[in-house]
């Protein structure tokens, strides 16, 4: 598309032999989902950031290799777990991550080159009013609002949560005099007001725009009802974290035993404004008096909004063409040659007995011994039969067969009218594994953190691999820099067989007393992750490996710790 041609010079300008900034092209983190599941996330960089002229120019190649550590106690083999157990309890989902920006980045007042979301937004609706929808469709429209909503909703919900942690660790300085205490107490009151405000201005300026070209131009129901959603979910978004930092505000007895009466006076005007605004916008204002009915009304209200915004970040996977057949060619030629032994075998037998003097026609040859003999060569041949097909089978699916990928499929994403783009695809493989066969520096990180006896545990291998177009995805307009890989795994299944997860104990105490307590009975499972970047065209590769241990019993997960510092420290 035309209109979009502010950064195309930027990108094609830019080498292959630019100078890398130190900075990793796949950032993780892993963490627990709930009682039963860990979930890991995995951003694929498309471009390091904004401030750097680095793109990248030929497909990229993302792998993530994980190891997971089972002890004896889960009794996991390859019996006991297929393959297709382990499928069950992955849930994998690939997405592109939110823009983000920066307050002045909203604005289009940074020193970047990057559009702003409300500049792109100006742009679209200008040439939708122009060109009567023939460049600039409706999906159009209604993505980049879309878009527009994520990024406000982590923009401020980042600098929130930042905010909320400084206050969490906000200490009295001791060595500094009460006037200076008093100046820095204000000073970060003030950027807590500063960011409210922000967060109130890009939102106003985004409804500005929006409603002053609705209201002089005719748009389809569909199209406004859309625009009405982001400016709901926008909202709610601020209302939350502005509740979340007064919170953390009136939390912190420094700041609120220096500054009490000022802040309750900034809460109530805040408060005002809110309510205000959402009877204004006839939003959904809930407060502690609510009955049951608006809760549930508001939390049902608010999560769909969640999910319908994030729905233009979501990426469809298929399977590759031919990809089944190619599986399913290892099967196929161990039941075919099972077949040829088959029909070879039926063919001899019925040839022998046919003109060996024994006759089908003749009942006392059927009730015989001769009888007998045909039934029981008929039943050998389907035997042997059935041994050669899984032979066959076992034999076949080794060697170029078993490097195959358990799956293989392609990454879509919707294009600008209802077609959608092949911007990559990605592979998935696991097995068992001895631990001896790993590479070294997971067998390091395994034997420094290990508790137990090596050879009883079992290890498997998960291995993904996602390659990725960079150029087809910025040919979409839109201006995304990350691939999101979100992985839940399911521990669910395993949990069942452990013990009770509190052990009654008995200990002699220095005095000679006996004394009963009750002692947590805990396992682990380790999970080495190993990632890999490579980029044919500058030969860039990137790789390291991190070590988390999981702690569980039998109700559930209890934490996950990063054991990786524990071994560079050693």
């Amino acid at each position: 598309m035309e209109f979009f041609k502010k950064n195309e010079n930027r990108i094609e300008d830019s080498k292959s032999d630019t100078e890398v900034p130190n900075k990793l092209f796949i950032k993780s983190r892993i963490s627990l989902y709930d009682s039963t599941q860990i979930e890991t996330t995995f951003d694929y960089k498309l471009q390091l950031d904004r401030e750097h002229d680095f793109f990248l120019k030929k497909n990229q190649k993302f792998e993530v290799k994980a190891y997971f550590f089972f002890p004896a106690q889960m009794n996991v083999n390859s019996q006991t777990y297929t393959k297709n157990d382990f499928y069950q309890d992955l849930n994998p989902l690939v997405r592109l991550r939110e823009p983000r920006y920066s307050f002045k980045e909203f604005f289009g007042i940074s020193k970047n080159s990057i559009l702003s979301p409300i500049e792109r937004m100006k742009v679209l609706l200008d040439h939708y009013k122009k060109q009567r929808g023939k460049h600039v469709s409706e999906k159009m429209l209604i993505d980049q609002a879309r878009i527009f909503a994520c990024s406000y909703g982590v923009y401020f919900e980042k600098r929130i949560s930042r905010k909320c942690k400084k206050l969490s660790n906000y200490r009295k300085k001791e060595s500094l005099s009460s006037e200076d205490i008093e100046k820095r107490n204000a000073a970060f009151v003030e950027s807590c007001d500063s960011l409210l405000k922000r967060g109130r201005k890009i939102l106003l300026e985004w409804q500005n725009i929006v409603n002053t070209h609705f209201q002089s131009e005719e748009h389809p129901d569909s199209l406004k009802h859309e625009i009405n959603l982001v400016n709901e979910y926008c909202f709610y978004c601020f209302r939350e974290g502005l509740a979340r930092l007064s919170q953390a505000l009136l939390s912190c007895e420094y700041i609120v035993n220096a500054r009490k009466g000022s802040l309750e006076r900034s809460l109530r005007v805040w408060a005002r404004w809110l309510s205000w605004y959402s009877d204004r916008k006839n939003y959904i204002r809930l407060e502690a008096k609510s009955i049951l009915e608006e809760k549930e009304g508001f939390a049902f209200r608010f999560t769909f909004l969640k999910k319908h915004m994030e729905q233009v970040l979501f990426l469809d996977m298929k399977p590759r063409p031919g990809f089944t057949l190619q599986r399913q060619i290892a099967p196929m030629l161990a039941a075919g040659i099972a077949a040829l032994w088959a029909f070879a075998a039926n063919f001899l037998i019925w040839y022998e007995f046919q003109f060996g003097g024994f006759s089908f026609s003749n009942g006392e040859n059927l009730l015989g011994l001769s009888g007998l003999m045909v039934v029981f060569a008929f039943t050998l041949a389907y035997i042997l039969k059935d041994r050669i097909k899984e032979l066959g089978r076992n034999r076949f699916g080794k060697g170029f067969f078993r490097q195959l990928p358990d799956f293989s499929e392609k990454i879509w994403v919707p294009g600008g009218t209802d077609r959608k783009i092949n911007i990559g695809y990605v592979q998935e493989w696991m097995k068992f594994l001895e631990l001896e066969t790993a590479p070294d520096s997971v067998k390091e990180l395994r034997k420094f953190h290990s508790q137990v006896e090596l050879d009883r545990e079992k290890t498997i291998y998960y291995r993904k691999t996602i390659e990725l177009d960079e150029k087809r995805i910025r040919k979409q307009d839109l201006p995304f820099t990350s691939v999101r890989d979100i992985i839940r795994f399911d521990l669910k299944r395993h949990l069942n067989k452990l013990g009770k997860p509190v052990l009654d104990y008995l200990s002699l105490e220095h005095d000679g007393s006996i004394v009963s307590f009750k002692i947590p009975r805990v396992f682990h499972v380790d999970i080495a992750i190993k990632y890999l970047f490579q980029n044919p065209d500058s030969l860039l590769t990137q790789s390291r490996t991190e070590y988390y241990r999981l702690f569980l019993h039998k109700d559930g997960l209890i934490r996950i710790e990063n054991k990786s510092a524990e071994l560079a420290a050693n």
